[in-house]
């Protein structure tokens, strides 16, 4: 055999070699990303997701809060609520988050009540659907507890001053409804009006 047919054969090797070895980091590589699961995204977002894009500009309100009471399990469903959305957030990037909850528990458009609103989810026979809820740490499957004393006492602190304020207070989301994170731009983002942005979070109403 010449010299350049050994050089051609040489060369159909090495490229049949790199391409078999493309092909399977590619199905080992598919193989992998099927196994993992998306990261969940925070932001609180409307549960009915089949509306159409309609631009909402009013909404029906509530009179005062109602069925809140102040009592421990509203107190904590609120601090639960800004510990997990806005732990790392900026004092106000809490107050918003407490803003944004006690807001739609004065849309009647929402549950009545701050445990409902922020439970507010998907299901499917009786079970959570994971991250298919108004804020996603309720159904992430991880545990609620808080484990940060310091940011879980902050949480508590800003609950408790938005929840006996909330009337005389500036509403620094505008009236916000719902907010997602900066990195993100959800579909649903188009149906409502952006009022502001406070630390990593955009708010709408």
């Amino acid at each position: 055999m010449s010299n350049n047919k050994l050089v051609f054969v040489y060369a159909l090797l090495v490229m049949l070699f790199y391409v078999a070895g493309w092909i399977s980091g590619y199905i080992s590589a598919k193989q992998e990303f099927n196994q993992v699961e998306p990261e969940p995204v925070t932001y609180s977002e409307p549960i009915v997701h089949s509306a159409p894009l309609i631009k909402v500009t009013s909404f029906p309100l509530r009179e005062t809060l109602p069925n809140v009471n102040f009592n421990d399990e509203q107190k904590a469903c609120l601090a639960l609520n800004v510990y997990h959305e806005a732990k790392n957030q900026s004092a106000n990037g809490q107050r918003a988050v407490a803003f944004v909850t006690l807001n739609r528990v004065m849309d009647k458009n929402f549950p009545n009540n701050i445990c409902d609103v922020v439970k507010q989810a998907r299901t499917w026979r009786g079970k959570l659907i994971k991250w298919k809820c108004s804020f996603t740490w309720w159904c992430d499957g991880k545990n609620d507890t808080p484990r940060e004393v310091e940011a879980w006492a902050k949480a508590q602190h800003i609950s408790e001053e938005i929840l006996h304020t909330y009337y005389v207070t500036k509403d620094i989301t505008q009236g916000a409804r719902w907010y997602h994170a900066a990195y993100v731009k959800p579909l649903w983002s188009k149906m409502y009006t952006q009022t502001t942005r406070i630390g990593d979070h955009i708010f709408y109403r």
